[in-house]
């Protein structure tokens, strides 16, 4: 795992602002994985995960996030980032049952695993975790919309079933 810290000029409330902005200011927000070192019997070390804190001086941080989507999904990285978060939170002790991230538990039947190595191989191959070209970047922009409750209306709340 990569983890990185950098100070940055950029103007946080243009970043975290509600409209458009180009693609290219928010990029450097986003850490890249490492390129994959290649080992003494000829293997390589795949970068699993790279986290990056910008500190915007005086304004606030950004954490940005980046993992191989071989090895965790996104649902599995959301519990390990919300069980990281309530780690932080209470000084140790999770809120919530411990997910479980292990696969050792699920039998491959089919054979499949040949074959995600194989594709894996190929991602190490093809330079995995590059960011997008800059040119293409130049021409998207990336806007957020907040939602606001309706000041007369009762709250409401969200309930969550696992799968």
């Amino acid at each position: 795992m990569s983890f990185t810290v950098v100070e940055s000029v950029a103007d946080f409330n243009h970043l975290t602002a509600n409209y458009p902005r180009e693609v290219r200011d928010l990029h450097p927000l986003a850490p890249e994985l490492p390129s994959a070192p290649e080992l003494e019997d000829g293997s390589r070390a795949l970068p699993l995960m790279a986290i990056q804190v910008r500190v915007l001086p005086n304004t606030g941080f950004c954490i940005g996030v980046i993992f191989h989507h071989a090895v965790v999904d996104g649902r599995a990285f959301y519990h390990f980032m919300k069980s990281w978060a309530s780690i932080c939170r209470t000084g140790g002790f999770l809120e919530e049952p411990k997910p479980l991230h292990s696969r050792v538990e699920v039998e491959d039947i089919y054979g499949l695993e040949k074959h995600f190595l194989e594709w894996w191989n190929w991602e190490l191959k093809e330079g995995m975790g590059r960011k997008p070209n800059h040119q293409i970047l130049n021409d998207n922009v990336q806007a957020t919309i907040t939602f606001k409750p309706n000041p007369n209306s009762k709250p409401k709340e969200l309930g969550f079933s696992p799968i």
